[in-house]
């Protein structure tokens, strides 16, 4: 009996001490004793606001210092538009520190999502698409080709002041380009590139052909390309003002 009884005492008095630590610790109890009161907030914010994040922690910091649960904030965090990382830690006695880095958008990825500079797709609400970006159009397993396209294609049109502003890769592996003048480049499937770049190399020869500008280009044949050109400028009348 005795035995049961110490025993009993015991575990009463484990309750006693462990409680009211798990209280605390789970927010049960005592947090306005140990509130967090400093909410430090860093990272170079473009498209996400102090606000917003402000906002998104309050239901958290109600839990108190102890209780606060740090992997649910990050997870709330990381839910928000534009939010690419986050990193939180509590500093006692009283500070939540939270460093997030938002995406940095490179493109336009189909019709609801943007590519980041660090080849992440992400989406963002569509009141937030306001963004002078390049086009992309193709399967998400895709993306490291379309950037490369993209970026050699880039430093083949630089040579003309003529900017891509959209590249599609099709199912089936086709590839085609469209210019910042409206102008469109078919490439096809085979040897995408090596076409692009024997294009690039007669650019000189077909931009220089008087009162013409090529509306299309078709790489899509082994040896040669294909153009269709815009109707001949009218010739300006001698003698006429222009201005």
């Amino acid at each position: 009996m005795n035995d049961l009884l110490r025993a009993a005492t015991w575990v009463i008095a484990s309750l006693l001490l462990v409680l009211p630590v798990l209280a605390v610790l789970n927010g049960w109890l005592a947090t306005e004793q140990w509130p967090v009161r400093r909410l430090q907030i860093q990272g170079e914010f473009v498209h996400v606001s102090d606000e917003q994040i402000r906002e998104a922690l309050i239901p958290h910091l109600r839990k108190g210092f102890f209780a606060l649960p740090l992997d649910q904030v990050q997870d709330t965090l990381a839910a928000l538009p534009w939010v690419a990382q986050v990193q939180v830690s509590k500093r006692w006695p009283d500070t939540l520190e939270v460093l997030i880095l938002e995406h940095r958008p490179a493109a336009f990825w189909g019709d609801d999502q943007l590519l980041s500079e660090q080849g992440v797709l992400f989406s963002v609400p569509d009141d937030q698409l306001a963004l002078d970006l390049p086009h992309f159009h193709a399967q998400s397993r895709d993306v490291q080709a379309v950037v490369d396209m993209h970026a050699e294609a880039q430093r083949l049109f630089a040579t003309q002041q003529r900017a891509v502003t959209q590249v599609r890769h099709s199912g089936r592996g086709s590839w085609s380009l469209q210019l910042q003048d409206g102008a469109v480049v078919m490439l096809g499937r085979s040897e995408p590139l090596q076409k692009l770049r024997r294009f690039a190399r007669t650019l000189p020869g077909v931009e220089a052909v008087p009162g013409r500008r090529w509306l299309r280009a078709d790489l899509r044949y082994s040896n040669g390309f294909a153009l269709k050109w815009s109707a001949p400028e009218a010739p300006v009348a001698a003698g006429m003002d222009n201005t």
